[in-house]
């Protein structure tokens, strides 16, 4: 079953304007096309790893299929929903989870932030608590629930993050480097996390750096150069386009 569908998907973005362009009345700088044309599938079971240098635009492409950005051009479907129109049932059928964390309350622990959520997504307290408590045993935060978020690590904060993703039950995650800030035994597990969720017939778009991520993680690959889609196949042959 095809979850994602991407069909020549474009987003612009305006630089920030310079003094010369202040001068001249202009409060925004050139156009810049950070996606072009970008066409793609993804399935339910599969687990994409989105390749790329930085400034590729694999996490502005993320965004997009989130709802969190509207395309400039072109169309995006997760799981039949228009991505340009969001909405509560896009929010509820696709994540996207970055490795910057900011977005929790750091002086609450990690349990009552996944409460919080949790009640965003209409639960009540003791359903709450009861998911809270099982998505940090997924994760291996249950001896750090009660801590606040501010004493965690970088990698406990990732994991955090994601299991907030998993209060809505979504069937496409969008995992934007994932394993930022893990000790390898950690990001080992987190591989293994990730892995099984598109066992269980998810579909897990996975933007990554890390060849060894890619290799271990991804059931085919998609690399990025320059906004445009220059390969699509198996992660082996992606990770000799890009020389990693």
């Amino acid at each position: 079953m095809t979850l994602v569908r991407c069909e020549s998907l474009e987003k612009d973005y305006f630089r920030e304007a310079s003094l010369r362009d202040l001068m001249r009345g202009r409060w925004r700088g050139r156009r810049a096309t950070v996606l072009k044309g970008v066409s793609f599938l993804a399935q339910a079971g599969e687990c994409v790893a989105v390749l790329g240098e930085n400034g590729a635009g694999k996490s502005t492409l993320l965004k997009c299929l989130a709802g969190l950005l509207i395309p400039t051009r072109g169309r995006a479907e997760v799981c039949g929903h228009d991505c340009a129109q969001g909405g509560a049932l896009l929010r509820r059928d696709a994540v996207y989870v970055s490795a910057d964390a900011r977005s929790f309350a750091w002086r609450l622990s990690g349990r009552a932030n996944l409460e919080f959520f949790a009640a965003l997504h209409g639960m009540g307290r003791a359903p709450a608590r009861a998911r809270a408590d099982a998505l940090l045993e997924n994760v291996g935060l249950r001896d750090a629930g009660g801590r606040r978020v501010a004493e965690y690590s970088a990698g406990m904060r990732q994991r955090l993050a994601i299991a907030r993703a998993f209060l809505g039950e979504p069937r496409v995650l969008l995992l934007d480097e994932p394993t930022a800030g893990l000790d390898p035994r950690a990001a080992k597990e987190q591989r293994a996390f990730v892995r099984s969720l598109a066992e269980e017939g998810r579909c897990v778009l996975i933007a990554t750096n890390q060849p060894d991520e890619a290799r271990t993680v991804g059931s085919r690959a998609i690399v990025l150069d320059k906004g445009q889609v220059v390969y699509s196949g198996s992660v082996g042959t992606a990770l000799e386009t890009i020389g990693g």
